[in-house]
Parts: C-alpha cells; structure tokens; sequence
C-alpha cells in the first residue's frame, strides 16, 4: 500500500500537466464535419458525415485556375446541379455555421488526414506517455 501512495505521488504532477493540457487544446465542435461528393457528371451533394444533408448551404465551383466558374445553394436534399460543360476542378461549400468542405476530383480522403494535426500530435503525445508510464510502473514493481 505504501508503494502504491509512492507512485501516486511521483505521478500527480505529471497529471497537473497532461489534463490541463488535454482540456484546453480541445476544439469548439467535436461532432461532425461536412462532406461534398459527386452524385452524377453534374450533381454535388452536400451532407454531414453521419449522412444528414446540407440544405442551403453556400456552394462555390471553381476552374483549375482557381477562377470561380458558379455559385448556387444546395436543395433541401443537399443536392446542387451545375452545367455539365463547365466541368469544376474544385467545389467548396460552406453552411454559415463553421462547416466547410472541399472537394477535388480523385481526391481520396482517409481517417488520418482528416483528424487535424493538433489532435494528432497530441494523440501521439498521449500515447508516448502512457507507454512511458507503464514501463515505468512496471519496472518499479519489478525491482521489489
């Protein structure tokens, strides 16, 4: 039991560092984050990742030189038709709210580029410092 109160109290300054540290790097909204895809040659809908639609948010299409080639609202199904002839090279979409998308032809987007690197580093931080204390904690007891 002694040992335990020991460890305990060379581990809680760390802790006065690490949450600190993990409640103030928080962002404001953890919830979701808006999507564009291609749903024909001339349909880009729009939709929060947990499938919910967009409606009426702010549509841009721009050309491969980056001038804007359209601009529209999506539908109440998140749903924006554009002129076939002018295909875009990029699509952005912004709901007024703090949402805002972006989409690329052939553009594949996986998990980790999506996680923002703050929370990344600190993802790795985090792991690194558990890994650190339990080899730590182990090799206390081991040494008993």
């Amino acid at each position: 039991m002694v040992h335990r109160q020991t460890y305990f109290r060379r581990l809680h300054p760390i802790l006065f560092l690490i949450v600190p540290a993990l409640l103030f790097t928080a962002r404001v909204a953890w919830a979701h984050r808006m999507v564009v895809r291609m749903e024909e040659e001339n349909v880009a809908v729009v939709a929060y990742d947990d499938g919910t639609a967009a409606p009426g948010c702010r549509i841009r299409l721009y050309d491969i030189k980056g001038n804007k080639i359209d601009t529209g609202s999506a539908d109440e199904n998140g749903r924006f038709v554009f002129d076939p002839a002018t295909p875009p090279f990029r699509i952005v979409a912004e709901d007024g709210l703090g949402h805002r998308a972006v989409w690329r032809p052939e553009s594949e987007e996986n998990f980790v580029s999506s996680v923002p690197l703050p929370e990344r580093a600190l993802l790795g931080v985090g792991i690194f410092l558990f890994t650190a204390a339990f080899f730590y904690y182990r090799n206390t007891l081991t040494k008993r």
